[in-house]
């Protein structure tokens, strides 16, 4: 549960005479130290007409797809984005803040998150894309979302 590429994990015990013994969702609780970094980030990105985060889907050498979100520090770079898509395909849409657990939701679903300028592979997925050497650790994305520089 400390990894961003995880958000709940679904356990199916074994099953018996009598059937399936359920599912356990096992989640992060209000008191997980990644709940409480997160608690007070808030980045900006585009998003659809159902108003979730646009997700772009790339194909590895590999054939696999890779699955990216760009977020941005200021709702200025953002809008700056916006007006970019426009011009490139003619499409338009809108900003919105995304904080505390929608965006560890949105990290759950994505294999690089690009913030601003920068990549981060937060799978192995997103490692083939950038052919970088190591995921991206938790601590080292959440300090870059709050627009704390590495020390």
């Amino acid at each position: 549960m400390n990894e961003l590429s995880t958000f709940e994990v679904a356990l199916m015990p074994h099953l018996c005479q009598r059937g399936p013994n359920g599912i356990w969702l096992i989640s992060r609780g209000v008191e997980h130290p990644v709940r409480k970094q997160v608690k007070d980030i808030a980045v900006f990105a585009l998003v659809d007409e159902d108003n979730k985060p646009i997700i772009y889907h790339y194909i590895d050498r590999y054939g696999d797809g890779i699955r990216a979100v760009d977020f941005f520090l200021t709702e200025a770079a953002a809008t700056a984005k916006t007006r970019e898509e426009i011009e490139t395909f003619g499409e338009s849409g809108k900003v919105r803040k995304i904080s505390g657990d929608e965006l560890l939701i949105q990290l759950a679903l994505i294999d690089v998150l690009q913030l601003d300028d920068e990549a981060f592979p937060l799978t192995f997925s997103g490692l083939r894309l950038f052919n970088d050497e190591r995921i991206a650790d938790t601590e080292t994305v959440l300090r870059a979302l709050a627009g704390i520089s590495e020390p």
